[in-house]
């Protein structure tokens, strides 16, 4: 069950590994569950009442299951319409595995649901175990609530996937038992760790085709969806970008590449107003973020999972602290921050370098990424296999 662009990868690719261990045993599908949630979030006051009481998500849980009959449900995100794919599935006695899509933090104590982190989240433990009684939970199900989740991997996974020794412990102080957690490492890096050998062989084809410069500093900055997302209007985010690009434009060649989910038509004015001063990848140029990340002298970004990349990569992130995420940012100790764009204007070359002569690379892939051996996707596999060996441990 896949939720997000990165959730569908992830299935692919695990699904591919699967496929080479028991092609003959197997009957893999990819359902992407993103596309089947409402496209507007509260036009009236039915689909606000429906999106409440949660009808809509536990009526498709339930269809989805009568079809497809499966012997196990995996899944990236566990919100949504896959929290109550999970509830149902456990009814069922179907075992569920949860495997970590993207960078898991905490939300910053002045959000209202910091009370329920109070003592290691004690609150939320509490109405978990409530929540997975069987009587509890088919009484929801009756009634068609919706399962909520206040963070990724509370809402009863048998099994949790996760990247490395980090986040494990996260979750462990989130109330998820040990044994339910296995760290397998990013399967998005994958690609990257066996793309290694020749990403130094595209960097020459690379600085041709974009017109980089030698002999100057190049800054790739990843953009999120953040007007996409409601964390900020167009119109506040076009003013990032200018005041940005202003600060920089002297002292670096700035590369954009725009998030998946963002509309491109957002950057129409400022690359006019610049006047090919910057450089936009679009995503008809087929150029890839390893690539990309691998050819530039730092990575810029607010709070992109792209980050973990830009340090496995064994390159100077910067983080620009500036808005008003919910969550902190796990990746601001690793990386250069600047908590204002004015503050942007005493950046330099030297900061980037003695950033990367002082932090330690191996760590951070060891608690973040576990491993780049470009295997995490067969580790996936073959934890999938194994939990549908053990398939009757899983009954409740």
């Amino acid at each position: 069950m896949a939720g997000c662009p990165n959730s569908k990868r992830i299935a692919e690719l695990v699904t591919k590994q699967l496929l080479k261990l028991a092609s003959d045993k197997l009957n893999c599908e990819i359902l992407y569950t993103y596309k089947l949630e409402p496209k507007k979030a509260f036009p009236n006051l039915r689909a606000l009442l429906r999106n409440f009481v949660g009808t809509y998500h536990v009526v498709l849980a339930k269809n989805i299951l009568d079809r497809k009959k499966p012997n196990i449900v995996v899944v990236g995100d566990d919100g949504g319409i896959n929290a109550s794919i999970i509830k149902l599935a456990k009814l069922r006695n179907i075992p569920t595995l949860a495997i970590q899509v993207g960078m898991l933090s905490e939300r910053k104590r002045r959000d209202f649901t910091y009370i329920f982190r109070w003592r290691n989240y004690l609150l939320w433990r509490i109405l978990a175990l409530i929540a997975e009684n069987y009587l509890i939970s088919k009484i929801l199900i009756l009634i068609r609530w919706r399962t909520r989740v206040l963070e990724w991997g509370l809402n009863g996974a048998d099994i949790i996937a996760v990247m490395g020794e980090y986040y494990k412990n996260l979750l462990i102080r989130r109330g998820v038992p040990p044994n339910r957690i296995v760290v397998i490492g990013y399967v998005l890096m994958d690609t990257f760790a066996n793309s290694i050998p020749v990403l130094d062989k595209k960097r020459n084809s690379l600085y041709a085709k974009l017109k980089l410069k030698e002999d100057k500093m190049k800054i790739l900055f990843l953009s999120q969806p953040l007007v996409e997302d409601n964390i900020c209007t167009e119109d506040e985010y076009q003013n990032i970008l200018i005041r940005l690009t202003n600060i920089l434009i002297d002292k670096c060649q700035l590369i954009i590449k725009p998030h998946p989910r963002e509309d491109l038509q957002k950057y129409d004015s400022l690359m006019s107003r610049f006047n090919g001063k910057l450089i936009l990848i679009k995503p008809t140029d087929n150029i890839s973020l390893p690539e990309l990340i691998y050819s530039v002298d730092a990575v810029m970004t607010f709070q992109s999972t792209a980050g973990l990349l830009t340090l496995a990569c064994r390159k100077p992130l910067i983080i620009l602290d500036i808005l008003g995420t919910p969550y902190e940012n796990i990746l601001k100790k690793y990386a250069l921050t600047f908590s204002s764009i004015s503050k942007l204007s005493d950046f330099s070359a030297d900061m980037l370098r003695s950033l990367k002569d002082t932090f330690n690379y191996d760590i951070f892939i060891r608690e973040h990424l576990y491993k780049l051996d470009g295997k995490s996707a067969l580790r996936a596999a073959k934890l999938i296999i194994n939990i549908l060996q053990k398939r009757e441990e899983f009954k409740r």
